[in-house]
């Protein structure tokens, strides 16, 4: 294994294989209970349709540059910039799949 190996286990894995071995009934859930009644759960309580999903998108340096200048010079946030090409590049691809 390299030294710049970043997934090496750590202690919070060594913890969570530690309670995956062991039965239900010998975790404590003293501090937050286990629900065992769902019959007042209610499905979608927390859903609000039309919010956006924030993904962590990583661009290259270039990419970023190119973009942060161009919604500068247009005077639009870098999100919007992004997403405008984005939406016309998802109409490029789908005008040339075929149905």
């Amino acid at each position: 294994m390299s030294e710049n190996n970043t997934n090496k286990p750590d202690s919070a894995d060594r913890e969570l294989g530690r309670l995956a071995a062991m039965s239900g009934d010998d975790i404590d859930t003293s501090d937050i209970p286990e629900v065992r009644n769902w019959s007042r759960a209610e499905r979608g309580k927390f859903y609000r349709p039309g919010t956006s999903d924030n993904v962590p998108l990583y661009l290259d340096l270039e990419v970023t540059v190119f973009l942060r200048a161009r919604a500068a010079a247009l005077g639009i946030p870098l999100r919007d910039l992004a997403n405008e090409m984005l939406r016309k590049d998802i109409e490029l691809v789908r005008s040339v799949e075929p149905k």
